[in-house]
């Protein structure tokens, strides 16, 4: 993922912590580092008015002195065009590993509506993409220990398994994978059974016993790794993120579905945990079913 990063800016002060947070990746992994403004295309009627040339000018200049305080050799480059779509056209062409960029944490009807750059590009992306939220704070020192990774289904093999092995291997950090158990889920239908509490005890243990599978799977080809399986009640979101406030991680693995119409004006699990993060959230796009 470290092998050659590109981090998108818009010179907002969260663009600063992103950018902040891809320096110490690049001087802890030697990676190759690339920064990405794109200009706004002028909308239509206002084209003829707008002095295209000065705003580029002035582009160029924000975009060097941006970067002028990074000590890491790096690259700018700088696109015209749909901000997402341009950053993920740059990101192939480039061939990055990785994309490290910031968040707003926008959440209600404006983005459900229109969506936004980095929700566009974790869906679209082919490669992972680390988010950074507002809250964040980039600590001084730069030792990942721990990773949280949610797991939504225990029935099968995690979903970007390998690619989150390869991840986990390079940033040598310990995992708790973490399963939450809403009031949604099959297992509350034994109510109508003689002995409810039996049933629902029994199925805790099996699904602590897939936890546990899942785990040694994850770490069958690194036993240096430790990982620490949990289960937990509650909302998926608000348990997710109420663990990440209640213990120190340093990251955030997630998986994210391929972008659908619906997911407009559908906040998901992950863009709702992307929004309320205080640490790094990585995401892994994977296959719509």
């Amino acid at each position: 993922m470290f092998e050659k990063i590109l981090c998108p800016t818009d010179f907002s002060e969260n663009s600063i912590k992103a950018l902040q947070w891809a320096e110490r990746l690049t001087q802890k992994f030697q990676s190759e580092l690339v920064i990405v403004h794109v200009l706004s295309i002028p909308q239509p009627g206002f084209a003829s008015a707008f002095n295209f040339e000065a705003y580029r000018e002035k582009a160029v200049s924000a975009l060097t002195s941006f970067v002028s305080a990074l000590r890491v050799k790096h690259e700018t480059v700088m696109s015209i065009g749909e901000p997402a779509r341009a950053i993920l056209q740059i990101s192939r062409n480039l061939k990055s590993t990785g994309i490290v960029m910031g968040t707003r944490g926008v959440k209600g009807a404006i983005h459900k509506i229109l969506g936004s750059t980095t929700e566009n590009v974790i869906r679209e992306s082919e490669i992972p993409v680390l988010t950074i939220s507002p809250e964040y704070v980039v600590p001084d020192d730069f030792n990942h220990k721990r990773i949280l990774l949610p797991i939504s289904s225990l029935d099968a093999a995690i979903p970007g398994n390998v690619r989150f092995r390869k991840i986990i291997r390079e940033m040598k950090a310990s995992v708790r994978l973490f399963h939450v158990v809403d009031m949604k889920d099959p297992m509350f239908r034994v109510f109508l059974c003689s002995a409810p509490f039996q049933l629902l005890d029994c199925e805790m243990n099996n699904r602590k016993h897939q936890l546990q599978n899942l785990g040694a799977a994850l770490s069958s080809t690194f036993t240096d790794i430790d990982v620490d399986p949990l289960i937990q009640f509650g909302e998926v979101p608000d348990e997710i993120l109420g663990e990440i406030k209640a213990h120190p991680y340093d990251a955030v693995l997630m998986c994210v579905k391929e972008q659908t119409l619906i997911s407009r004006f559908l906040e998901s699990i992950a863009y709702k945990v992307i929004s309320g993060s205080s640490i790094p959230v990585i995401t892994i796009r994977t296959t719509r079913k």
